[in-house]
Parts: structure tokens; sequence; C-alpha cells
């Protein structure tokens, strides 16, 4: 949520974030997060990863910003970026095709050649159509449910530069889902928020539940109450209800 391209420097990102209490995408959320444990001392490494969740066989351009941090001789995935199912906490990348439960969710690495495969647990009773989406997702699955690859973490260090340059191309390009769908998505520890389009989708280890949003009064009073956003009343949703970005002046 704001202009575009998004300028993803430590202040641009204080100011909208916090100051402001908007909104903000992979490359902000994790380059606040990377300042903040640079701070505390941490080894802290960019990463970029290909997003693979519920896609059927189609290869993304690296486009998600993540962290690795280094402590006591492993390295841990950090993710505040993903969305509503992402990660709550770190995952040890050392531990391969062994389940890393947070709370109601459950993830585990898998290796992929030089790639590391994140993955999550889906229920049966929300696994979307196509939970075939790759072959290591396909590699696992149960009456109750499915493990479904989430991102691939690429290796090796990328640089500020190199974010700026994949969040231009997400923030710009016309292909971007970001510039064809209102998404905001709030993870939590016992529920998942998801606001995409004119639906909202809350998960819980239940299942999830699906509502439409009918006005775009209706959409900014969602955004203010559930997921704790300032959103004014002159905000502008672009194109609402059709796919498109969420901005404000």
């Amino acid at each position: 949520m704001g202009r575009v391209p998004i300028d993803i420097s430590v202040d641009a990102v204080f100011a909208k974030m916090v100051t402001r209490k908007r909104g903000g995408y992979c490359f902000e959320h994790n380059t606040l997060l990377s300042t903040a444990l640079q701070a505390l001392g941490f080894a802290v490494t960019k990463r970029e990863a290909r997003v693979r969740y519920m896609l059927r066989n189609v290869l993304l351009p690296r486009t998600h910003g993540v962290l690795t941090v280094a402590l006591e001789g492993k390295e841990w995935l950090c993710d505040v970026g993903f969305g509503g199912e992402g990660l709550i906490y770190p995952v040890d990348l050392s531990i391969i095709e062994t389940e890393q439960p947070q709370h109601a969710w459950r993830f585990r690495i898998m290796e992929e050649g030089p790639l590391r495969v994140l993955q999550t647990w889906k229920p049966a009773q929300s696994a979307p159509a196509d939970s075939d989406a790759t072959a290591t997702a396909a590699t696992a699955t149960a009456a109750d449910g499915s493990w479904m690859d989430q991102l691939a973490l690429l290796p090796g260090e990328v640089y500020a530069v190199d974010w700026e340059m994949a969040s231009y191309f997400t923030s710009t390009h016309p292909d971007s889902i970001f510039r064809r769908i209102v998404a905001v998505q709030l993870a939590g520890i016992t529920s998942r928020k998801i606001l995409r389009g004119n639906s909202y989708i809350e998960i819980t280890k239940d299942g999830e539940t699906v509502k439409p949003v009918n006005s775009r009064e209706e959409c900014l009073e969602l955004l203010r109450t559930h997921f704790t956003l300032d959103m004014p009343a002159d905000t502008v949703l672009c194109a609402w209800p059709a796919t498109a970005m969420a901005a404000s002046q």
C-alpha cells in the first residue's frame, strides 16, 4: 500500500509502516527486520526466493526477499513478509524433511538440489484444487491433507541493490500480482487473515471461511479493524473491486 515504485529504503519503510501504520510487502517488512536484527548484533544475510505457493508448474522470478541469520553454527530462515500463511518464527535450514511446528501451523524444509524449499501443511478441507503445484509438494500427500511448497530459497547472498531491482519489478510491472489484486494478509498464532480481491478469508487449524467484501467502504473498515491499518477516508483503492493494487494519496 503506497505510491509506486515503492521506496524500500529504511527511512521510507519506517515512516510508512511504523509512523503512518500502513501495510507493506516482503521487501519492506524484511528490510525493517534486517535493520533491527543487525542493530542487535545478529549476522544477517539478504536472500531471494521464488514463490511457489498455489501455483501449478509455473516458474516465477526471484522476487521474494527473505533473510537468513547465522546463529550458533546454524542458518535460520527468517521471513516476516510472505503473508497470511507465512512463518511465525524462523526455521532451521539444517533440519531437512522433519516438521518444524509453529503453534497451529506446520512447516518443513526440503532439499531440491541447491535450493531449500519451505513447505507448509494444508489440511484437506482447505487444500486448493491445484495442490500438486510442484514436484516436491506432490511427494507427501495424505488423506487429511498435503504438504505444499511455499517458496524456494535460492543459494547465495544478495544485496540492497538486488532487492531494489526486484521490488521495482514487483511494484510496477503490469503482470505483477500486486498490480492486479488488492492483497492484504496477517499471520497469527491461531488464525490467518487474508483479504484477496473482494474476498476476506480466515484460516484456522480447522479449515477456512470465506466472506465477500461488497464495497469500498466495507473494505476500508475491514483493513482498520481486522488488520490494524490506518486507512484514511480518502484512501484510493485502485479499480475497486476489480483486480488492482491498493494505493493511497
